[in-house]
């Protein structure tokens, strides 16, 4: 099999971290247009394993497989060049929310209609999560489940178009914390005050991913996620 991957890494842009980040170990921000990878997809299908495939085609919609399979296989690309291991090789563990686990590297990926997000680290706990804002639209019920009273008056007293985007921010900094914490979103999660309770040394800032899109990346030192 063709082991060239350069029409694949051509499609990466590397994000600069932000400074608020600028300590934590190799850490590097990739974003994709997975449009682009489209004409790659069988051959990052081969780079896949039985519970990848089984995954897939749970699915119904054919471009939501599309979409999985040229995740999966990037994935698979980017975290290999970072274990010095062919992609096809590596072996995920699950932990105990069903995250996808490598020894010796942290990873977290998000992913919004054609967009994705990745984020790679040693030394420290990721996650990362991105949302779009062209089909988002916001309404106050919204709030209810998942912000704080601060929060609330927050986007309370924005105007209405730049509601959206400011939701969205709150939003995929929770998600992108409970990644690091490796939780999820389960029953007993305080999500509206998740923001205003962080843990020592836990860190959410929010990321420039590109036009119509909001997103956030959360660290923490291992041995404090």
């Amino acid at each position: 099999m063709q082991t060239d991957f350069s029409k694949v890494w051509q499609t990466l842009v590397a994000l600069p971290p932000p400074t608020a980040v600028a300590d934590v170990p190799a850490l590097q921000l990739w974003c994709a247009d997975l449009a682009a990878l489209a004409p790659e997809e069988d051959r990052l299908a081969l780079l896949l394993d039985e519970t990848e495939h089984a995954e897939i085609q749970r699915l119904r919609q054919p471009k939501d497989r599309q979409r999985l399979r040229l995740r999966r296989g990037l994935r698979r690309i980017v975290l290999g060049r970072y274990l010095d291991l062919p992609p096809a090789l590596l072996r995920f563990e699950r932990g105990l929310h069903g995250q996808p686990r490598l020894t010796g590297l942290a990873f977290s990926s998000s992913c919004s209609g054609d967009w994705l997000l990745l984020a790679v680290t040693r030394g420290a706990a990721v996650g990362v999560d991105v949302e779009g804002t062209d089909h988002f639209s916001f309404t106050p019920a919204l709030t209810g489940t998942c912000c704080s009273r601060a929060e609330q008056a927050r986007l309370r007293a924005l105007p209405e178009p730049l509601c959206a985007a400011e939701f969205l921010r709150i939003w995929t900094a929770k998600e992108a914390l409970l990644k690091v914490r490796g939780t999820g979103f389960h029953e007993g999660v305080d999500l509206p005050g998740l923001l205003e309770a962080l843990r020592p040394h836990e860190r959410v800032v929010a990321l420039a991913a590109g036009p119509a899109l909001v997103a956030s990346l959360a660290v923490a030192p291992l041995s404090s996620a």
